[in-house]
């Protein structure tokens, strides 16, 4: 088994205690979809108000993909969109009426991407570059499946495992039949499944802090991709829902989620549904003191009133006071309680093993500062601090010059936390990644 070994990177200081109490199936009222999730796709409604879906109903279509399509795993009653500037489709939601969310569903293993496509899984897969839903057409020559998880406050995922390994190896064997000439497994130190290696099946252990667990670090050192070559990825909880719709005709929408709540340090793992409403999750209402995030603390997309349903490729849901006021002087203060990548507080010096996050930037946006807290923190092989200049300014061709396609918003998520000048550097990324492709296509 091959090993790569991150010595880049960070492991953020945060605690939370594990509730070692039973694992609640959550049955929520309400699920939805969220465009955001699913990059430029350019969604056209296919259902009617208040009219009856079921799991095999499609609500969206990819206007320049009609093979693209989206749906909820749930009966019900669609209940709209919500739109945002130019009508844009923002959200779909359906009220659920039946507490089930596992249907029988025949699948063919003769023909297993239109088996994928009609059941609605196939949204599970997405590419690089550009971190797209892939053109069904074009079958991958190389596919990555994520069995680790260094996010900040993430689940065991070799524990999630233990529980559905039987369907995540037969997962494996459908995985093994889509792509053309390898599959990497990625995993982490502690993983102990038997899962015996192939020429084309290869297991990889990545070492290290976080983002070694990032599937875009498991592509940048194992098969970089650029304009003319392109992989697909998928989590292993996914892969683990294809093994049991093509082992046993059963077509799940549960996945385990870590509900970590950093306000009262506890994290709690639930199995709801995909696109679960959050709010129904926590079984509570939005507060002006906390912020719900679908995601983990780095990179995750607030809930809001329009928007409050858990993200397709989300796995983690994170709870943290919104901080509002800004503390008098702090930037006199010798940061007893504050965490920082350079070790400019006192902390560093008295060893503070924790430090309790919340919303606060510690100051406004400024220039981008090259202290060197870009390249302590990001293990491409890449000039980033390079790179993130030409991404601020939007200059396309030397972006993609510099590696800018083999990257995905999560990869930049460290970047924009060590940041002393707090630029956004997902979001300048995606706006990026969207003007090349549109203008290659």
């Amino acid at each position: 088994m091959k090993e790569i070994k991150i010595k880049k990177g960070v492991r953020l200081p945060l605690f939370c205690q594990y509730n070692d109490g039973n694992i609640e199936n959550i049955t929520p009222k309400s699920v939805g979809i969220t465009t955001e999730d699913y990059k430029l796709f350019k969604p056209k409604l296919l259902a009617d108000d208040n009219g009856k879906i079921t799991p095999f109903d499609f609500l969206l279509q990819d206007k320049k993909n009609e093979d693209l399509k989206l749906n909820i795993l749930a009966n019900g009653t669609f209940k709209g969109v919500t739109r945002g500037e130019k009508r844009k489709i923002l959200s779909a939601c359906v009220e659920v009426e039946e507490n089930n969310f596992e249907f029988n569903f025949k699948a063919d293993k003769n023909n297993i991407i239109k088996t994928l496509l009609e059941s609605g899984l196939f949204s599970a897969f997405r590419q690089r570059p550009f971190d797209m839903l892939p053109d069904p057409k074009n079958l991958p020559d190389v596919i990555f499946v994520n069995a680790m998880d260094t996010r900040p406050l993430a689940y065991n995922a070799n524990s999630v495992i233990s529980l559905i390994k039987d369907e995540f190896i037969e997962g494996l064997k459908i995985i093994n039949n889509i792509a053309k000439s390898k599959v990497f497994v990625c995993v982490d130190k502690k993983f102990e499944l038997n899962i015996s290696e192939t020429e084309k099946l290869n297991i990889v252990k990545f070492l290290g802090n976080h983002p070694a667990g990032l599937v875009g670090t498991h592509i940048h050192h194992l098969c970089p991709v650029n304009e003319k070559k392109s992989v697909w990825y998928i989590d292993f909880q996914e892969v683990a829902a294809i093994g049991k719709l093509f082992s046993k005709n059963i077509l799940s929408a549960y996945r385990y989620i870590a509900v970590s709540d950093i306000t009262n340090q506890k994290i709690t793992v639930v199995k709801a549904p995909l696109g679960s409403n959050i709010l129904e999750i926590l079984n509570r209402d939005l507060d002006e003191d906390i912020r719900i995030i679908s995601g983990n603390i780095l990179y995750g997309r607030k809930v809001t009133k329009d928007e409050p349903f858990l993200g397709r490729y989300d796995y983690q849901i994170t709870i943290l006071n919104e901080m509002t006021e800004r503390k008098f002087m702090e930037w006199a203060l010798p940061g007893i309680d504050v965490f920082s990548v350079k070790n400019v507080f006192l902390s560093k010096i008295f060893g503070n093993k924790y430090v309790t996050f919340d919303t606060s930037m510690h100051g406004s946006i400024r220039p981008i500062i090259p202290v060197g807290s870009y390249e302590k923190v990001f293990p491409f092989d890449i000039e980033i601090t390079h790179l993130l200049r030409y991404l601020s300014i939007g200059d396309t061709d030397m972006a993609q010059k510099l590696g800018c396609l083999e990257l995905g918003e999560e990869d930049l998520a460290l970047c924009t936390f060590v940041c002393p000048g707090k630029n956004d550097y997902s979001k300048l990324l995606r706006d990026v990644l969207d003007s090349i492709y549109h203008e290659a296509f």
